[in-house]
This record gives C-alpha cells, structure tokens and sequence, in this order.
C-alpha cells in the first residue's frame, strides 16, 4: 500500500489509498499531511470502510485505472 505512493505519485497519478480497518486513522493523519504540503486538492485521497464493502466500488469504478 504505502510503498506505492510515492511511485505513483512521481509518474503524474492521483491516488485513493484504502487502508486496513485498523489503519484508518494514521493513513487519514498521513493524507491529511500531504494537503498541509500543498498537494493539490484531489491528488491524495483516503478512503476508509471495510474492504468487502467497498472494495468491489473501487475496483469497479470507471475512474480507478489501477489498483
């Protein structure tokens, strides 16, 4: 997960990191950072749930190129 958001980043590409039910909170601390940075809005993004509930959202959402 992490380890590939600098990567994507660097080629040009927004990410919507979904971390685990019990990392929300410091992926969303994490995010939140990057906006403080000055990333623009939209760059970063963080979603939280449980993953059988909107992973299937995600993976099937015609604006998602990657995952």
């Amino acid at each position: 997960g992490v380890a590939k958001i600098a990567p994507s980043l660097i080629a040009g590409n927004s990410i919507v990191l979904k971390p685990p039910t019990q990392g929300a909170v410091s992926a969303l601390h994490m995010v939140h950072c990057f906006h403080l940075a000055g990333f623009s809005k939209g760059l970063s993004n963080c979603v939280t749930g449980k993953g059988s509930e909107i992973g299937d959202f995600l993976r099937l959402h015609p604006g998602v190129n990657c995952i």
